[in-house]
């Protein structure tokens, strides 16, 4: 049985904390994923065996962001407003390719009101860190999204 001290709280996995998933979710934040020391292959997110080489030697990686969207649709779907993603709505949900090669899932944000998705294909594009959606403690949660490449200073 472990031993508890005065000063130490319980975990509580009711509760959310955003300096946690700050830290502890390079992924969301900081596109981090993993490259086989072996083979070389690259992943988003983060693995632990590599399944080309079944190697377990893979590394932390940093993908640049920087990427094309391959692929894109509109999701304006009432039951996801729902789950908080009510402030958000509609959004464009993106295949985005990156430079580095890995394809990976993302919004599309900062981008003018009366455009369709199918402008948007073939845009590249650059992560930021923006507000993904509500906790259950009411606070935003924090994560990548994308947008498009000299917009992002407008």
């Amino acid at each position: 049985m472990t031993k508890l001290y005065a000063n130490e709280q319980l975990s509580n996995p009711i509760i959310e904390s955003s300096l946690k998933d700050w830290r502890e979710q390079g992924g969301l934040t900081r596109l981090e994923g993993s490259r086989c020391e072996k083979c070389g292959k690259l992943f988003f997110p983060r693995r632990f065996v590599c399944p080309h080489c079944f190697s377990r030697h893979l590394v932390p990686y940093r993908f640049s962001g920087d990427g094309v969207i391959k692929n894109i649709e509109c999701n304006s779907i009432p039951q996801v407003s729902v789950i908080g993603y009510r402030e958000l709505m509609p959004r464009f949900l993106a295949i985005i390719t990156l430079k580095e090669g890995v394809d990976i899932l993302g919004e599309i944000v900062d981008y003018h009101d009366n455009i369709e998705a199918t402008q948007l294909l073939g845009k590249e594009v650059k992560a930021v860190v923006r507000k993904q959606a509500r906790s259950g403690n009411t606070s935003w949660k924090y994560g990548y999204k994308f947008v498009l490449k000299g917009e992002q200073d407008a």
